[in-house]
């Protein structure tokens, strides 16, 4: 038991000097501090001995058993019970078996039954000024605990700056668009905030005029459409737009062109050859439709006349036919409509329309035998072979057209000698 209370005894004087130890390297001496408070407990001066207790807790925490018990002492002997029994649950509370046996350890059993006295008989007759002091320790401990977790919170927000400024450092030496969009984007409260997206517009403007297309000048315009440099990226996306237009010289090319600037410098001129290009490509389709229907027409009346002939064959293909059908003569209204039908459309000027209907008149035409008079007693057999030969004129196919134009003369001096006949006959 001697031997246990001797090695307690010689860890708690072993802790004391360590902390003692701490204290002087500091440039104070807490062992004559300690003393100091000592000597005014024992002459009754406790507001000095309380004096130089808060300079050792301030230095060694208050986490010291030895200097916890002094202080305990001090405020019982100064009446303040309160402060007192904090205090003394405080040492409680550090105290372990092992301390508690030691010999500098003082005997709290009896200060703590006599403070716990004085409290209850304080209570009794203050009991507003005990609860308020017992609320003041409470704001003080819940105070003690902000400071630690405000400290604590420091010292991350000082590591994430650290990191942060590694990172803006890295976006600058680096110096591309990306690099500083990164940072915006992962630091958007960042004290660097304003720089780091003007830099990356910057950058993104630079990168642009570097690649030197329309498609990259549309992304920074479309990313930031009110940019310093707004101005600058609207001229050479314009520029760059119509010289594709030149290079490509498609109708689709000049409705991207218009989509994008319909106030543009080269929408006036742009607009009219566009109107021209709808205009080609529209004549164009209609002569490749005329000559694809009159194609068809001529093998079908090659057919006709040479159903056996040595190229029949060939124009059986050609017709996309194997054989040559006769079907049932067609009443006059239905070939007669088509002739109409074309003559209404070489009036409006639309003469792919027109070719195809006399095309489909001369064929139905000469599936039915019967002679056909019009209104003012004409023969109808040249009309649309006529017709026809005027509106392939009109759509540039002038072989055919000069094709069809004799066969209708041809018929009119048929017409002429039969007529020349009857009248002989008379």
């Amino acid at each position: 038991m001697t031997t246990q209370r001797t090695l307690a005894s010689s860890l708690w004087f072993l802790l004391t000097g360590f902390l003692l130890l701490g204290f002087r390297v500091y440039g104070q001496d807490p062992r004559a501090l300690y003393e100091s408070a000592e000597l005014a407990f024992q002459k009754g001066n406790y507001a000095s001995a309380l004096s130089s207790l808060r300079q050792l807790e301030g230095a060694l925490g208050r986490k010291n058993p030895r200097v916890q018990a002094l202080k305990t002492k001090v405020l019982d002997s100064d009446g303040k019970i309160l402060d007192a029994k904090l205090a003394v649950e405080e040492l409680l509370r550090l105290a372990n078996p092992s301390t508690r046996s030691s010999e500098g350890f003082p005997d709290i059993g009896p200060l703590k039954d006599k403070i716990d006295r004085a409290l209850a008989d304080l209570e009794r007759r203050w009991p507003l000024e005990i609860q308020n002091r017992r609320m003041e320790e409470a704001d003080r401990l819940i105070q003690e605990q902000e400071a630690r977790q405000e400290r604590k919170l420091q010292a991350k927000r000082a590591a994430a700056s650290q990191f942060e400024i590694r990172e803006w450092q890295g976006a600058a030496q680096e110096n591309i668009a990306d690099g500083y969009k990164a940072f915006v984007e992962r630091y958007p409260n960042s004290s660097h905030i304003r720089e780091a997206r003007s830099r990356a517009e910057t950058a993104s403007f630079r990168e642009a005029e570097e690649e030197n297309t329309a498609e990259a000048y549309r992304q920074f315009l479309e990313e930031y459409p009110k940019s310093l440099f707004s101005l600058k990226a609207q001229d050479r996306f314009e520029e760059l737009l119509y010289a594709e237009v030149e290079r490509e010289r498609t109708p689709e090319a000049l409705a991207r062109y218009l989509e994008v600037f319909p106030r543009g410098r080269y929408t006036s001129a742009l607009r009219q050859r566009l109107v021209l290009l709808q205009e080609d490509s529209m004549y164009s389709a209609a002569v490749n439709e005329a000559r694809g229907l009159y194609r068809y027409y001529a093998f079908k009346r090659y057919l006709r006349t040479y159903p056996r002939g040595k190229y029949a064959d060939a124009a059986y293909r050609e017709a996309g036919t194997g054989t040559i059908k006769t079907p049932p003569a067609l009443s006059e209204p239905a070939w007669l409509d088509h002739y109409e039908r074309g003559v209404q459309a070489m009036e409006a000027e639309r003469y792919d329309e027109a070719a195809g209907r006399f095309l489909l008149a001369i064929e139905e035409r000469e599936r039915d035998a019967q002679t056909v008079m019009l209104s003012d007693g004409r023969r109808i057999d040249y009309f649309p072979h006529r017709e026809l030969g005027i509106a392939l004129m009109h759509l540039g196919i002038a072989d055919f057209a000069r094709e069809e134009l004799n066969t209708s003369i041809s018929y009119i001096w048929t017409l002429r000698a039969q007529e020349a006949l009857e009248r002989l006959g008379k």
